[in-house]
């Protein structure tokens, strides 16, 4: 994956350029519209919302509450890999009112398409991404798995920055110089065997150190680690 693509989403300074450069970027791979959805478990705390979907179905989507019945919303809640919207139809049995609301989103052209979760302990939080039409959801996402991994962290991070920065609550934690030496090797796509030879330290040792990074920025991947320390600009991609 271009490099350039997690910078240009990094340098956005607003919720809006965000949005405006993920467009282009999954535009270029066969995405035709996407939509983030952050519905928190606390009933206190309102469902955020972004998207280039239609906006009356948006609308109807939230006023008729579809997230209780949408089988890629109930999927996020376990699942740790990308998956398609035929996955989710065919895993969980489908009740009537569940076909109405496909029928429904087959009216506004989202008929395929597929679906990233974002690792989450208080919140279901992801992705819904509709595809180009002509494009095959299984085959495209066997293409493209990790580069919707990489893109989706990427845009979850910024957004979050981005929310936190008008807030003025990001959150410094130290870093040791060892453990973003070992992170920077990582951003390069070194393994943990190869990343102990650069340092002349054990892979066990290579893994403490990842281990610490994810706990210190309260995440769960090694991918969401760089993403968090390169908008921070504590490593560099």
């Amino acid at each position: 994956m271009d490099i350039e693509l997690i910078e240009k989403i990094l340098s956005c300074n607003s919720e809006e350029e965000l949005i405006i450069q993920f467009k282009i970027i999954i535009n270029r791979i066969g995405i035709q519209h996407f939509a983030y959805m952050h519905i928190p478990h606390c009933q206190d705390v309102e469902t955020k919302v972004i998207s280039d979907y239609n906006v009356n179905w948006i609308s109807h989507y939230v006023e008729n509450e579809y997230q209780h019945i949408d089988s890629t919303v109930a999927l996020c809640n376990v699942a740790t890999e990308p998956f398609t919207w035929e996955f989710s139809r065919k895993l969980i049995q489908q009740t009537a009112m569940q076909n109405n609301y496909w029928h429904e989103a087959n009216e506004f052209h989202l008929k395929d398409g597929v679906s990233i979760a974002i690792p989450s302990s208080d919140s279901t939080t992801g992705f819904g991404f509709a595809l180009q039409e002509g494009e095959n959801s299984n085959i495209w996402l066997q293409i493209h798995r990790d580069t919707l991994k990489v893109l989706a962290t990427v845009f979850y991070r910024q957004l979050n920055y981005l929310i936190e920065s008008s807030r003025g609550t990001i959150l410094t934690t130290d870093m040791s110089a060892r453990e973003l030496e070992c992170a920077q090797w990582i951003s390069l796509g070194l393994t943990a065997i190869q990343v102990a030879e650069k340092m002349k330290i054990t892979e066990r040792t290579v893994r403490f150190h990842l281990n610490q990074l994810k706990l210190k920025l309260n995440v769960k991947t090694k991918e969401q680690v760089i993403v968090m320390l390169a908008y921070h600009r504590l490593i560099q991609v």
